[in-house]
């Protein structure tokens, strides 16, 4: 009693330094007796214990955890506990012997580890999170606190022999079986037992005796709402268990009475009302898992029959959608107890609710069945679903609302990695494109997705990713801007500069091409190769009036790119310029990586080259205004040097 006053004064009156003392002086005992310190918690009472070990919590959320982000965030804590480092260490250990003997005398006769300190447990799972962050001595004493906590769901689970024939012998409708039934609810919904394989085995175990069924069903049901969605599977786990377990009258009340009961509860729930929705669907997922076992395939059927149709119809949206979550979830629905001829009209009731929900006025009901759908796709059954479902859903890439096209795009995608059919035969090439074009940036990113390693890719050569590019851009222009934006972000700095210069030889080579066939006139170069406005460039391919330099020669080799021009559409104004549309989106969107010292080398080349021979292509192309537009535009990537200064000032005048 007098420890116990003592300990309760220490922790009350905030005298953290005279812990550790206290600790060494009362922890010790003659063996296999108790010390003081286990006594002195043995005679704790309920509130006594929410008082410590809320006391204890909030000093090392406050002090530990207050020190350690001090540490990282080099900001003072006005709550933290003044005490040198050495000093919490030997407060934090006093606190871990503490936790340790409070976990050896949880299984006492009186107290069994059913009546666990809440806050006793947010400590312990604080220790577990951090427990890579303690030093050498905290740390054994926090593995030894998770050891000995294990060890007491163990314990219990040793007791399993001749439980339920005990279960039955109490009569849990008296007054006098309170107690029990309290500490049964409070078993159901410890998280020692929900974190733990014995502890699930228990519970189930206990679920199956058939005078607790109803009440550890309506505890279960009343905590699903604020339980972890680990938690929601463990219950899933535990319903299966005892439903497999069981016979007879016993698993027609898990069946009906509470499976059931939880299934009606998920088609019914407010998708926005906490965690109930998301943790039912977490439960019954659990329990879906299963139905390659035929008989629970069988089960589940049976059990959503009766309402699972009618709720796809209902006036509420909400329940629509929760319905066909549940639906696609459950996918296929089957029951071996019908014939060949009954099981595919169930397949084919299932297709036609699909296809009706594609349309459902209410659009997150649409969001969900195309999601839905996307999952199928990874059913080994759904392969002749897919392959029949899919023509008919293709409406749903125009649909009115974004968050439908972006679930219906990523449908595309997950369509194209498993191949079950074409998706361009779902949506046509031009039909993306245009959507490419016009649509928001989140779909417009999953279409260049979808459609990037058919005009991008590693194994394509310049030449083929050229001519992919020239096809984009007579296909939609538009669309291959934007291609180009979203893509640049997956194509590496050294292809990006590449092909820009590949675009560039391949256009000034049709330029030269042009001239020396047509002896059309252009702005010259001088010997500098600055532009000189006075003269023409007359001669042909074949004149050798001047003799070229080397530098020259290099010039034109560097510039000569190795495509035939015949097969090149150059002469359309719209692809040349939606060529250059494309070396000025790429040099732009890497344009911060080009201005990185690492990268210098890049910008040199690009800057080098293209100024260069830029009279010869302002000279061909000045007259149109769309192309002299991005060629200005073009200017603007160029050095401030006094050649490329001159040139903007001329382009510009011209």
């Amino acid at each position: 009693m007098k420890t116990r006053d003592e300990l309760l004064q220490l922790l009350t009156e905030n005298q953290w330094k005279d812990l550790p003392d206290f600790i060494k002086i009362n922890s010790k005992g003659p063996p296999k007796t108790r010390s003081n310190l286990e006594e002195a918690l043995v005679e704790l009472n309920n509130s006594q214990q929410d008082l410590v070990w809320k006391k204890i919590l909030s000093f090392f959320v406050k002090n530990y955890l207050g020190t350690f982000f001090e540490k990282n965030t080099k900001e003072r804590n006005s709550e933290v506990f003044p005490a040198s480092e050495e000093e919490y260490l030997k407060i934090f250990e006093a606190i871990l012997k503490i936790c340790i003997l409070e976990v050896k005398c949880l299984v006492d006769e009186k107290k069994a580890v059913l009546s666990v300190p809440q806050h006793m447990i947010q400590f312990v799972v604080v220790i577990g999170k951090l427990i890579r962050e303690f030093n050498k001595d905290v740390l054994e004493l926090s593995v030894e606190i998770c050891e000995e906590w294990k060890k007491d769901v163990d314990r219990v689970w040793h007791l399993r022999e001749g439980l339920p024939s005990l279960i039955e012998l109490i009569n849990l409708n008296t007054e006098d079986s309170k107690y029990i039934k309290d500490t049964l609810v409070s078993c159901s919904s410890s998280s020692l037992f929900l974190s733990s394989e014995n502890g699930v085995k228990f519970l189930s175990l206990v679920f199956a005796s058939p005078c607790v069924v109803s009440l550890f069903h309506n505890a279960i049901k009343n905590r699903l709402p604020y339980c972890t969605k680990s938690q929601s599977e463990a219950y899933a786990q535990i319903y299966f268990r005892t439903w497999k377990s069981c016979q007879g009258e016993t698993r027609a009340a898990i069946e009906q009475n509470c499976l059931q009961d939880l299934m009606y509860l998920a088609v019914h729930a407010d998708p926005s009302a906490k965690q109930l929705s998301p943790n039912l669907n977490a439960f019954l997922h659990t329990i879906h898992k299963q139905k390659k076992h035929l008989q629970t395939a069988s089960m589940m059927y049976s059990l959503y029959e009766p309402f699972i149709w009618r709720s796809l119809k209902v006036a509420n949206g909400y329940v629509r959608r929760n319905a066909v979550t549940l639906l696609c979830d459950l996918f296929p629905c089957t029951d071996i107890s019908l014939s060949n001829e009954e099981k595919d009209e169930l397949m084919e009731k299932q297709y036609q609710a699909f296809l009706n929900l594609l349309l459902d006025p209410c659009h997150f009901v649409r969001i969900v069945t195309v999601k839905g759908i996307t999952k199928l796709l990874d059913c080994p059954d759904a392969g002749p679903f897919i392959t029949n479902i899919l023509p008919h859903i293709s409406s749903s890439f125009d649909d009115i609302n974004a968050s439908v096209r972006i679930s219906f795009i990523k449908l595309l995608l997950k369509v194209k990695a498993t191949r079950f059919i074409k998706y361009w035969k779902l949506v046509p090439m031009e039909h993306l494109l245009n959507r490419l074009a016009d649509d928001v940036r989140t779909v417009r990113g999953l279409i260049t997705k979808l459609i990037y390693s058919s005009f991008l890719s590693a194994h394509l050569d310049e030449s083929e990713t050229l001519q992919r590019c020239i096809t984009l851009i007579e296909m939609n222009r538009n669309g291959a801007r934007r291609f180009y934006q979203h893509a640049a972000t997956s194509v590496d700095l050294d292809a990006s500069v590449r092909f820009i210069l590949f675009i560039w030889r391949t256009l000034f080579q049709y330029v030269q091409l042009s001239n020396a066939q047509g002896n059309l006139s252009t702005t010259s170069l001088d010997e500098n190769g600055s532009p000189n406005t006075a003269g023409t460039l007359s001669q042909s391919r074949g004149s050798k009036k001047r003799k070229k330099t080397t530098a020259q020669r290099e010039e034109n080799k560097e510039n000569q790119a190795e495509v035939d021009n015949d097969e090149m559409p150059l002469h359309n104004p719209v692809i040349v310029g939606g060529l250059l549309d494309v070396i000025v989106i790429l040099w732009t969107m890497k344009a911060p990586n080009l201005r990185s010292p690492e990268n210098f080398k890049y910008l040199e080349e690009l800057r080098n080259r293209i100024s260069r021979t830029f009279p010869v292509m302002w000279g061909f192309f000045k007259e149109n205004e769309d192309i002299s537009k991005t060629l200005l535009y073009t200017c603007h990537h160029f050095s401030r040097s006094p050649m490329c200064q001159q040139w903007l000032d001329f382009a510009s005048l011209a």
